[in-house]
């Protein structure tokens, strides 16, 4: 059958049209996840903005900001209309390790004097001339960092530090090494991932770990958490003395949810697997965070200041002290992680937010 001159025409703009919305839908659907690179006004610092626009409802919007110049600190996550880290006054206070989510490494929490042996080789650790006794050497330390890779299921930071020889860390830490660590942000979650890179010639130890402080909202009681961990350790000082306790009917006892309101912790506790149920559950806003990370981080960190307006659930891959416990001997419970030269070892923290209704 022979079209009609008309008919033609409009099969030809129907046609048209069908390709520009198809087309358009495709590019949309591209445009969830984006980007941005800004430059902070105060300190000159490259501020890195990750963000995904949910198209059909905006409580599943995501929007992360990480200062790598800074410790890489990613200290912005906002879910919905709800930003839930605790940020600083301002910028420049992001190499304070007081908020955000400071990067801990190569000794998380910890280290008894800011010394500790190493196959029969005693390193002090020292920065800027002064010892370093607390959260490791890269909290503060300027990383750099690739332009973010946008997909259709994720945007993704890149971003690492070498250390060398030559290198102003190398007398606190003298192994020769890349740390990696990557942000990524999907519909939804948030994950992180790192990979220590031996880049020497002699056993590299080490320890990984994220200090997230997470805000409160409402009342201290309408904060809830969760880490089903049978056990933590016994401190003095908040340094280890090498024995666990069972927590049950202990007030550090968090197997089932339990509020803020009376909650006053810093404790290590021991055993987490990928399988451990670990989250946080925001009532007045009705949002729950779930927190998940792979089989090397064993260790958990919670940290409960009374009459703050934060709290910190830390992902370690070691125990506080790791690298003296590692050496007096505690080598399970300590969980130092060590690469062998020219090899790798890598894992994941993921923050994975819902709604409680759910």
């Amino acid at each position: 059958m022979k079209l009609s001159k008309n008919t033609r025409f409009i099969l030809f703009l129907l046609t048209i049209t069908f390709l520009i919305n198809f087309c358009g839908g495709l590019m949309n659907k591209k445009e969830q996840f984006s980007f941005k690179i800004e430059k902070d006004s105060e300190t000159g610092w490259s501020i890195v903005t990750l963000s995904y626009a949910d198209p059909d409802d905006s409580s599943q919007n995501k929007v992360v900001k990480i200062c790598p110049d800074a410790g890489d600190n990613l200290f912005y996550f906002k879910i919905g209309k709800y930003e839930i880290i605790n940020q600083p006054p301002s910028i420049s206070n992001l190499r304070d390790v007081h908020f955000g989510t400071p990067v801990l490494y190569p000794t998380p929490n910890r280290v008894r004097n800011c010394k500790y042996t190493f196959m029969g080789e005693e390193i002090h650790q020292v920065k800027n001339g002064k010892e370093r006794y607390l959260h490791g050497l890269v909290y503060d330390e300027p990383w750099e960092f690739e332009e973010p890779v946008v997909s259709e299921s994720s945007v993704i930071l890149k971003s690492h530090i070498t250390i060398t020889k030559d290198h102003h860390l190398f007398p606190s830490f003298p192994f020769e090494n890349t740390i990696r660590l990557s942000f990524t942000l999907m519909k939804d979650r948030l994950r992180f991932e790192y990979e220590v890179e031996n880049q020497g010639t002699k056993p590299l130890p080490y320890g990984f770990g994220l200090h997230p402080y997470f805000k409160t909202f409402g009342e201290r009681k309408d904060n809830l958490i969760q880490a089903d961990i049978q056990k933590a350790f016994v401190a003095i000082n908040l340094l280890p003395t090498g024995k666990l306790y069972n927590i049950k009917a202990t007030p550090q006892d968090i197997r089932k949810l339990t509020s803020l309101e009376k909650l006053d912790l810093d404790h290590v506790y021991y055993g987490v697997t990928p399988e451990t149920k670990v989250k946080l559950n925001y009532n007045k806003i009705n949002l729950q965070v779930l927190l998940r990370a792979s089989e090397d981080f064993t260790h958990l960190v919670v940290y409960t200041p009374i009459k703050k307006n934060f709290f910190c659930i830390e992902n370690q891959t070691c125990s506080t002290d790791a690298h003296n416990m590692h050496e007096k001997d505690y080598k399970d419970i300590s969980h130092l992680l060590i690469v062998e030269p020219e090899k790798k070892m890598s894992g994941w923290v993921e923050y994975i937010p819902k709604l409680i209704s759910e």
